[in-house]
């Protein structure tokens, strides 16, 4: 057994206070903690001792019918990590706890900001805002206190479940220790996308987590490498695989559900298992349109060799097959598959028999789709090498190769055996098979659809009746000149769902830099109840900052904000509003697109941009990001040119080649919109030249989620940045990416702001341990105390304090709110100013938000007093 490893083991399926209308239960949660459990345990997996693992289940706390776990109860199993450091310390042995901590979590969830991943308490319902714990918070925070040599994170979670929960962060003073530790850290779904959980096996009564699935069977031998070891980078490569082939065509086809989890950290030197055979699964084979038995042959490995011929029966023959890449050959078939899972394939690709041969290929796919990406991978799913918009792969070995083409959210996939140049004539192949025939080995799988808020050509929920309303050249509300708004409403079905009760359009608002409105779709614009209904409105207005208010859910009196920045020159700026008719509750989809006034709408360059905006959303790595190189010869569109330059500094962030370009960007986007654009200014921050930083304070909020993370982290530095004004108005941050999305309900602000003032400036009560002496906890209260009269009475006086330290990443935006039940804050209790200024830096509040803050306790400070 290995006794210095350690494992945290949660897993919810019961939400009794949780939907509309309650519960809003799971099925696969507990059954894929207790797999998790028993693989940890197992001397041939994880080897862990059992009392060395601590195990949350809805049931071990008798629900349903009780709504719990609750936070606190959840947050006992890392406090008693933190007892354990406390106890050796005690006993003279240091703080450090083991070699490996691993943390599985499955349950309903959302992400606030990337690499970012909470679990909802099982006590969690309407304004219950704190009932939640941040699993990636508490890894930090351990890294942070040297507790481990490595960390384990595991999330089978949607990452979008709760759009106005912050994260809670740990209750536990930040201990400094400058630890590192090696880690492997994997979420289910990248945000803002859903895990997905089936029935698995299909027909055994019993659900799963796709991902845990697909864990396990990797940590069991399906990701074992040549070496007889799962290490996290086969585990991650496999994983990555694996998720798409148990999802189905609506999953597929859905912009929601992700169609592989988010490898957030990986350190290759991990092993998770050694001496592992690798896993086969059934694989029944069927040849389309056969009437008699098929001869075959199957290619495989590296490099491929055939195996002795195999007959495929009338119905099908079933075989077992080990993970990976193989190709079927024999009477005209030259079929290419993945085998990730047990499962029944109709072979139908034809083309001609293979060729052994040394040498070297070329492999060349152009999907003639300018923002595809593309991804080659080898016969074990390692990844080669990838492009965008097009690949071109020369002098590759004789081998199986498989070509992952993203479009969107969406995926295709084709194997290819090359024993040849690829495709094998000068001409692109083509995107699907002539009807009547079967496809041809060597054409590209139909490319995909995306989804999106506006209308296109060219997507999948769009009418011509929507399209027509949107472009239609007319102004509806004529209330200035220089620049134009078209906003958006509307709703898609399939055609089976009911008129909603509510339409699209009630509640949508469009609201100018004093908040006065200017277009309510309610009652201004064009309103059409037909099938799928829809609503418009056309502007005419003054360029400047505005703001879009709209509904969530559709029918509530809970708004959603977000900013409009319409530039000088004679620019149309449209923003969509969809809601899915299949699920009234759910978020809304927005898009925006610009153009020049009067320029065509519904063209290439308008779909491209959307598929920009959803890979930002999503926030993956893309090479070559730039739609200037997308578009050629196209005049600088100031919303595209602010994507290109969020593409361009996320491509960096991940392991790009540079920001030159970032410098070129803003200086032309300057030239265009001028220097009081937040979206410009906030990029300006980053160009590698310092003199194109801007230093002025922002005026409006920025339409984009990232530009504000600029001006958060540059604000702890120049404070001047953000003012009190500004912070205060967008504070109540939704996770709506890529845009800056807040709540503008006073009663939410408020009670937000109580929050942040009890999380900054008093300590937290946690559940009581069994014997808190010597841990973090204690030496937090022993420590940090000032009294609450001081920090009332210099609201207003002294310099700002900054942390002596500045976190490596600040990893929490909001902090914890109260259940419903909260636990009283001590009146005389409070932490001292670098505790303040630390914990500011952790939440990302920047200094204005403490100046608000100490602001609002001391105009309450009478009421407190009078309450002791």
């Amino acid at each position: 057994m290995k006794t210095d490893h350690f494992a945290i083991v949660i897993g919810l399926s019961s939400y009794p206070n949780l939907g509309d209308p309650p519960p809003d239960n799971l099925q696969g949660p507990e059954n894929d903690a207790d797999a998790i459990a028993a693989w940890l345990t197992d001397l041939k997996g994880g080897g862990v001792p059992s009392g060395n693992i601590r195990i949350i289940r809805s049931r071990d706390l008798q629900s349903p019918p009780k709504a719990e776990p609750t936070r606190d109860q959840l947050e006992t199993a890392f406090l008693w990590l933190d007892k354990l450091a406390a106890d050796n310390q005690s006993a003279g042995k240091g703080r450090k706890v083991g070699a490996r901590l691993y943390f599985y979590v499955s349950g309903h969830g959302f992400s606030p900001r990337f690499r970012d991943g909470c679990l909802l308490a099982g006590n969690v319902a309407e304004r219950q805002f704190s009932a939640n714990v941040c699993p990636s918070a508490w890894l930090d925070w351990l890294r942070d206190a040297d507790y481990f040599g490595e960390y384990v994170l595991w999330m089978d979670c949607c990452m979008d479940r709760q759009v106005l929960t912050p994260p809670t962060a740990p209750p536990l003073t930040f201990m400094g220790g400058g630890g590192a530790g090696k880690t492997f850290i994997v979420f289910a779904a990248s945000r803002p996308l859903k895990a997905a959980e089936k029935e698995i096996p299909p027909g055994s009564g019993q659900w799963h987590g796709v991902f845990t699935w697909n864990l396990l069977q990797g940590l069991q031998g399906a990701a074992v490498n040549q070496f007889g070891l799962v290490t996290a980078r086969s585990l991650a490569d496999w994983l990555r695989q694996a998720q798409l082939g148990w999802l189905d065509a609506v999953d597929r086809s859905g912009a929601s559900v992700a169609k592989e989890p988010a490898i957030i950290e990986k350190d290759e030197s991990i092993v998770f298992a050694s001496g592992v055979a690798p896993l086969k699964f059934d694989v029944t084979l069927r040849v389309s349109g056969a009437t008699s038995p098929t001869e075959i042959r199957l290619w495989s490995g590296s490099p491929p060799i055939p195996s002795s011929s195999i007959m495929i029966a009338h119905g099908g023959s079933t075989i077992q097959l080990a993970p990976g890449l193989y190709l079927a050959e024999g009477a005209g078939l030259r079929h290419g598959f993945a085998v990730t899972r047990s499962m029944t394939l109709d072979l139908e690709e034809s083309g001609e028999p293979v060729k052994q041969a040394a040498g070297k290929f070329t492999l060349s796919v152009d999907p003639s789709d300018a923002s595809a990406d593309i991804t080659l991978l080898r016969d074990r799913f390692d990844v080669l090498m990838g492009g965008k918009a097009q690949l071109v792969c020369p002098m590759l070995d004789f081998g199986l190769y498989e070509c992952r083409i993203t479009i969107g959210r969406q995926i295709v996939e084709k194997v290819i055996l090359l024993d040849r140049d690829w495709p094998p004539s000068a001409s692109a192949p083509s995107l699907e098979a002539t009807a009547g025939e079967a496809p041809a080995a060597d054409d590209l799988p139909r490319l995909p659809q995306i989804t999106s808020a506006a209308p296109l050509p060219g997507t999948r929920a769009t009418h011509e009746y929507h399209q027509a309303a949107a472009k239609s050249p007319n102004y509806d509300i004529e209330v200035g000149e220089g620049a134009e708004l078209m906003i958006m409403a509307r709703w898609f079905s399939s055609g089976a769902e009911a008129l909603p009760r509510r339409m699209p359009w009630e509640g949508v608002l469009v609201l100018d830099a004093s908040s006065a409105v200017v277009a309510d779709l309610t009652e201004q614009g064009r309103n059409y109840s037909v099938n799928d209904p829809v609503g418009a409105c056309a502007i005419s207005l003054a360029p400047g900052a505005y703001e879009l208010r709209y509904p969530y859910p559709l029918g509530s009196d809970t708004r959603f904000a977000q900013s409009l920045m319409l530039p000088p020159g004679g620019w149309r700026l449209e923003a969509y509003v969809l809601y899915d008719a299949r699920d009234a509750g759910a978020r809304p989809a927005v898009s925006l697109l610009m153009r020049k006034t009067g320029a065509s709408w519904g063209t290439d360059d308008d779909l491209q941009l959307q598929k920009a905006l959803v890979t930002l959303a999503d926030e993956r790595s893309v090479q070559n990001p730039l739609l200037s190189d997308l578009l050629p010869g196209k005049s600088l569109n100031p919303l595209a040119g602010i994507v290109d330059a969020h593409l361009l500094l996320m491509s960096e962030n991940k392991g790009g080649t540079g920001l030159s370009q970032l410098n070129e960007i803003v200086a032309k986007l300057r030239a265009m919109v001028g220097t009081e654009h937040p979206d410009v200014e906030a990029l300006s921050l980053r160009c590698p030249n310092p003199s194109l930083h801007t230093r002025a304070p922002i005026g409006a909020p920025p339409m984009f989620e990232r530009s504000w993370e600029l001006l958060l982290d540059a604000s702890q530095d120049h404070p001047e940045l953000i003012s009190p004004t500004l912070w205060k108005k967008v504070h109540v941050r939704a996770a709506v990416p890529p845009y800056l999305v807040w709540c503008p309900d006073e009663a939410v602000q408020a009670a937000y702001l109580r929050e942040l003032e009890k999380t900054v400036f008093n300590e937290r009560a946690s559940p009581a341990l069994a014997s808190p002496t010597s841990s973090s906890l204690e030496k937090t209260s022993r420590t940090n105390r000032s009294s609450f009269e001081s920090l009332a009475g210099g609201a207003n006086k002294g310099p700002r304090t900054r942390a002596a330290r500045r976190p490596e990443r600040a990893n929490i935006p909001f902090p914890e709110f109260p259940q419903q039940a909260p636990a009283p804050v001590p009146a005389a209790g409070s932490v001292s100013e670098q505790e303040i200024a630390r914990r500011a830096r952790a939440f990302r509040l920047p200094p204005a938000a403490v100046e608000v803050l100490r602001q609002e306790l001391a105009a309450r400070a009478p009421l407190l007093e009078s309450e002791q």
